[in-house]
């Protein structure tokens, strides 16, 4: 099947990266040095240069995400990371008895009403509290989780000062994501090593 080429101009144009931004596999156009990157679940592939692939990854997306890309002139690019939509689906009006009405016991077999999708209201037992407690992470996990983002950012910042350096010496070298979770693990392990030490 082939697959569509997304062209861009100066309207923002939305494609979702089906890899990373370093998954760019480095290409030899016309005018020098592009970047092919598979996007809209391989439905598509866009070609980016130099300028537009440091956009791409100055802006923070990752796999999986959105970004609306457009040409603002000759050598001039914009990218924008298009945020998820996170809003919650809306929640049911508590009858006056404090019970969704989707959720009201019928008289013939007493169970929640089938259209009901989300779970039953099982009785007065039944606390908001408890469910809510249930996606709550112990301090240790939410201190690692920051940690691990931390080490990811240096390994990224780092990649980036490299790419751009050798770039001025007119060499080009990728990082792929693969690289960047090597480095980044790396980093951790030498942090907790020190921590480890020190103690």
């Amino acid at each position: 099947m082939r697959r569509e080429v997304i062209r861009f101009d100066t309207e923002p144009v939305k494609v979702k990266l089906d890899k990373g931004p370093y998954a760019g596999i480095e290409c030899h156009g016309q005018y020098g040095i592009d970047w092919r990157y598979s996007v809209n679940d391989g439905k598509a592939v866009m070609y980016l240069p130099e300028e537009a692939r440091d956009a791409l990854v100055q802006s923070g997306v990752a796999v999986g995400e959105e970004v609306a890309i457009r040409r603002l002139g000759r050598h001039r690019w914009e990218v924008e990371r298009v945020e998820p939509d996170l809003s919650l689906p809306e929640t049911e009006t508590p009858t006056s008895n404090g019970i969704p009405a989707s959720a009201r016991l019928t008289a013939s077999n007493a169970r929640p009403a089938p259209e009901r999708q989300f779970g039953s209201v099982e009785g007065p037992e039944t606390s908001p509290r408890a469910e809510s407690d249930a996606f709550v992470l112990p301090a240790t996990a939410v201190t690692a989780s920051k940690h691990m983002m931390s080490c990811y950012c240096v390994a990224v910042e780092v990649a980036v000062e490299v790419q751009e350096y050798a770039r001025r010496k007119g060499m080009h070298i990728a990082f792929t994501g693969s690289d960047i979770r090597a480095m980044g693990i790396t980093v951790y392990i030498g942090d907790n090593q020190r921590l480890r030490e020190a103690s």
